[in-house]
């Protein structure tokens, strides 16, 4: 009887190296309540594990602290949301350097639909990961550790992004940023966020943010077109075509990222090139530069037909160009494309489409 206890001791402390790498002990190593606990734990279905947790506690009430955190991961597989996060918020309360804690909460936050809960849940993940990567002094350790932060940054990056207001997702960008400086994720969170300044209204700091990243990294396409957009719109033609023109001179060459399939990456190149386009088209109207501006907005009209909203300005001033060169035939058969877009360039489109039908049916001298 001796022995077999003795067997599964060892058999038993050597899961715990495993299970509680990293953590704080919670229970005495060898001790009965950590026998105790790691059989609790070790196998069978979530409600069957519970019912040996709740004996657990009853038996060693003075160690519950220790089963909180495996409650947790229980009501998380059961979806138990609200149960979840309360033996979550214990079970960090216990222990606020448990990294799998944090990352259950992640969890725990997304499947009851709490945004904020989760970014903020999966920073502290991804900060305590970057604490243990820097401790470990083991390489292997190190890689699994990265892959997890990897995993991590992602989801809390994709969470961020589901916030409904520019405002609720610029405070949660700003989180995810700082937490994982210098992460897998750390050429896309800046234009994000950068993207969410502008859309709330605030140009300086989408600017700033964005000439940062171009200034750290040139061949950004995407902090380059997001300038010509903000540029354009603050009318300063000459630097947002500098930078539209560089978002077209990149793409060309541009590597698909590892991240995305060769159709996402097809699109977005698309997307891409027809915004950068669809901004030196109407930067050169401006600049009353017509010639130069119809094969520009002709590209990105052909880019951009999935976007309607995109799509709308390019084609109305495409109209106007070619009205401009006396050329009827292409500004009825556009203006009529124009017309047919809902949108704040509709009743333009309309206005334009009766001077054009009127200049084209007006008698040549």
């Amino acid at each position: 009887m001796r022995i077999r206890l003795l067997f599964l001791i060892l058999v038993l402390s050597a899961v715990a190296l495993d299970l509680f790498a990293g953590k704080k002990q919670l229970v005495a190593p060898n001790s009965a309540e950590e026998i105790a606990l790691l059989e609790a734990v070790r196998s069978g279905d979530p409600a069957e594990r519970a019912t040996r947790l709740d004996a657990f506690v009853r038996q060693f009430p003075q160690s519950a602290a220790a089963a909180e955190a495996h409650y947790l991961r229980i009501y998380v597989e059961l979806k138990q949301w609200d149960q979840a996060l309360a033996h979550g918020q214990r079970a960090f309360a216990a222990d606020d350097g448990d990294a799998d804690v944090a990352a259950d909460m992640l969890q725990a936050s997304q499947g009851k639909g709490d945004l904020a809960g989760a970014v903020q849940w999966g920073c502290s993940t991804g900060t305590l990961l970057s604490q243990e990567i820097a401790a470990s002094g083991d390489t292997s350790r190190q890689d699994v550790l990265r892959a997890q932060r990897d995993r991590i940054e992602y989801e809390t990056y994709t969470t961020a992004l589901k916030e409904t207001t520019a405002a609720r997702r610029t405070r949660a960008l700003e989180q995810v940023m700082t937490a994982f400086a210098g992460g897998r994720y750390a050429r896309a969170i800046p234009g994000a966020l950068a993207t969410a300044y502008q859309q709330s209204g605030n140009s300086a700091r989408a600017i700033a943010l964005a000439q940062k990243a171009v200034d750290a990294e040139p061949d950004n396409e995407a902090m380059h077109l997001l300038l010509a957009e903000a540029f354009f719109s603050q009318n300063r033609l000459d630097a947002a075509l500098t930078h539209a023109r560089s978002v077209v001179r990149i793409l060309v060459n541009h590597p698909r990222p590892e991240t995305m399939s060769e159709g996402a990456w097809a699109a977005y190149v698309r997307k891409a090139r027809g915004g950068a386009q669809s901004i030196a088209g109407r930067v050169l109207m401006q600049q009353e530069k017509t010639d130069a501006a119809i094969p520009e907005l002709v590209s990105a009209s052909h880019a951009l037909e999935d976007t309607p909203d995109a799509l709308a300005p390019v084609v109305y001033n495409l109209a106007y160009a070619y009205a401009k060169k006396g050329q009827w035939a292409y500004a009825q058969v556009t203006v009529e494309r124009a017309v047919q877009i809902p949108g704040r360039y509709q009743q333009l489109s309309q206005d334009l489409r009766d001077r054009i039908r009127r200049a084209a049916a007006a008698p040549r001298k």
